[in-house]
């Protein structure tokens, strides 16, 4: 019987999947998968790939556009509150059933995650069911949910080497994280056409992550006009959509040649390709794609979420890709500091670029396809 979705009113059929991928709620959970389902398919045309989400979230939307068939379970992140920790447990045992039902109603040969909440039911599900199972941690410290997930699954890859010293488990495969490659095999006066710049612009790419970071937003904006005024450089701000129509609106004076304002991006490759300096956040997936295009960095980790950007920054930062800006500095200037005096200087910028390209992995994504491949061969 093939995995039943929703699209619109309308129950959809598909031919059984071979491999079923889980991982999501945020774009750095998410974009490695569809990276690694694309290696797929590239690999093997014709392979069989559904992905399991949550309903309300990122993957729910960004799944079907690409074209891969979904399939929604409950899922919801624990907490310390004992009555919303008992809630959430209740729903986890809730969808581990439904994804155990999935998982014999498909009998796929292969299941690959890449962490989060939504990642949990079908991992374990598919370990209880002696199914292959491949784990893929992006950060440099592994989420709480890979961390207990490592010890029984099939293998467990992760991007940073320095990752192991974080696990349990000392058989941890050092794979990269896994980008569309394809994506970045395109021209950056091309992109730079694309979002209304001259060919021969000099971009600066503003971005907080698919959630967008508002103290980035607000050092921006307070540069922003001094940026405009004494260089030649052009801005690209993706601001997220939570604020989108604010910044719109403190923005909309200005000359479009010179500032675009996005609140989401579905193709962000575009962006980084046509970009020559970026500031951003550092999730992992962002510093996958940004060292596969070899782009220097201005990052500002996220201080929250146990400091795990702040990890992955410092590994851009130890191997001189980029500058290194604490989330509560922004407020005292700190972007102004870090930012003009690479405006200013191309060596140092063509420098960095170059310590990003040594770092990346484009190899990542078809790495773990083969793996998964291996095991749809009987291996």
């Amino acid at each position: 019987m093939g995995l039943g979705i929703y699209k619109g009113a309308r129950r959809v059929r598909i031919d059984m999947a071979d491999v079923l991928m889980t991982g999501g709620g945020t774009g750095g959970h998410l974009f490695p998968a569809l990276a690694v389902a694309s290696a797929l398919q590239r690999l093997r045309p014709g392979c069989n790939v559904a992905f399991v989400g949550t309903p309300d979230r990122l993957e729910a939307q960004v799944v079907p556009e690409a074209g891969f068939p979904f399939f929604a379970i409950p899922a919801r992140g624990l907490s310390r509150q004992p009555l919303q920790a008992l809630a959430a447990l209740g729903v986890l045992c809730v969808a581990i059933v439904r994804a155990w039902r999935l998982l014999r109603q498909e009998a796929p040969r292969a299941v690959f995650g890449t962490g989060g909440y939504v990642s949990a039911p079908l991992m374990l599900a598919a370990c209880a069911q002696g199914i292959p199972c491949l784990l893929h941690e992006q950060n440099v410290y592994p989420g709480k949910v890979n961390q207990a997930l490592a010890r029984f699954v099939t293998r467990f890859a992760t991007s940073f080497a320095s990752s192991r010293t974080h696990l349990r488990t000392t058989e941890a495969w050092v794979s990269g994280n896994p980008v569309r490659t394809e994506a970045f095999e395109r021209e950056p006066a091309a992109m730079r056409d694309v979002f209304g710049f001259a060919s021969d612009a000099r971009v600066l790419l503003v971005t907080g992550g698919s959630q967008g970071a508002a103290t980035i937003n607000q050092a921006l904006l307070k540069l922003l006009p001094r940026i405009l005024e004494q260089t030649d450089w052009v801005v690209h701000h993706v601001c997220g959509l939570r604020q989108f129509d604010l910044i719109r609106r403190q923005t909309s004076g200005i000359d479009a040649s010179r500032y675009r304002l996005d609140g989401f991006l579905s193709d962000m490759p575009a962006a980084i390709i046509a970009a020559d300096l970026v500031v951003s956040r550092a999730g992992a997936t962002t510093l996958a794609e940004l060292t596969v295009a070899g782009k220097p960095m201005v990052l500002v980790p996220y201080p929250l979420a146990g400091g795990h950007q702040a990890l992955n920054a410092q590994e851009m930062r130890h191997a001189d890709a980029a500058c290194v800006i604490p989330d509560a500095e922004l407020e005292a200037g700190a972007l102004e500091t870090h930012l003009w005096p690479l405006l200013a200087d191309a060596d140092r910028r063509a420098n960095m670029a170059e310590a990003s390209r040594r770092l990346a992995r484009p190899e990542a994504a078809e790495a773990l396809a083969t793996q998964l491949l291996v095991w749809l061969d009987g291996g």
